[in-house]
């Protein structure tokens, strides 16, 4: 039946926006762990220590950052297959910002540039999807416009970390000034 069909549409659409949201959260859960001091080892044993004052952001990471990192990407990047697949709505666009927005984040830890370029990239494609979809329908987009701010000053200073990328970050500056206005 074609009613059957819709209704089964509607559940496995609901089941994977629940997968996402799952996996999306798991692996903002995993970054801000490795960001209050907790580790992984490969036997997926948990471990804590206190940063002293001389971890600097540029320091060499231990295998057990790296793990914990690169599960909390893997879970991220998840979310953003699943949301692929989930019926299109401004919620949708803006939980893909957010999962892309963590991505960039990891790769900024593992020092990444280049794909923290790409994410921040594809994290502000969703928010102007996102925003172009909320305006059609009157919603309220301060939230958007707040995101789309972080978005492109990120850019901004992931560029600067790219050998010869001085014209792309000075575009991109221009870009987060724009967004300010």
């Amino acid at each position: 039946d074609g009613q059957e069909d819709e209704v089964h549409l509607l559940v496995l659409d609901d089941v994977l926006s629940v997968l996402a949201e799952i996996n999306l959260r798991f692996g903002s859960l995993l970054l801000e762990m490795y960001l209050l001091g907790f580790t992984i080892d490969h036997a997926n044993n948990l471990h804590h220590h206190v940063p002293s004052g001389f971890d600097m952001p540029m320091q060499q990471l231990s295998e057990n950052q790296k793990q914990i990192l690169h599960i909390a990407f893997a879970k991220l990047e998840t979310s953003t297959v699943i949301h692929k697949k989930i019926k299109f709505s401004s919620d949708v666009l803006m939980s893909q910002a957010d999962a892309y927005s963590r991505m960039e984040t990891v790769n900024s830890l593992l020092h990444e540039w280049a794909l923290s370029v790409k994410h921040c990239k594809l994290g502000l494609s969703m928010l102007s999807s996102a925003l172009a979809h909320k305006s059609q329908n009157g919603e309220m987009m301060d939230e958007i416009f707040t995101t789309m701010i972080t978005t492109t000053q990120t850019i901004f200073e992931a560029y600067l970390h790219l050998p010869g990328e001085m014209e792309s970050a000075k575009d991109a500056f221009r870009r987060h000034l724009l967004a300010r206005q």
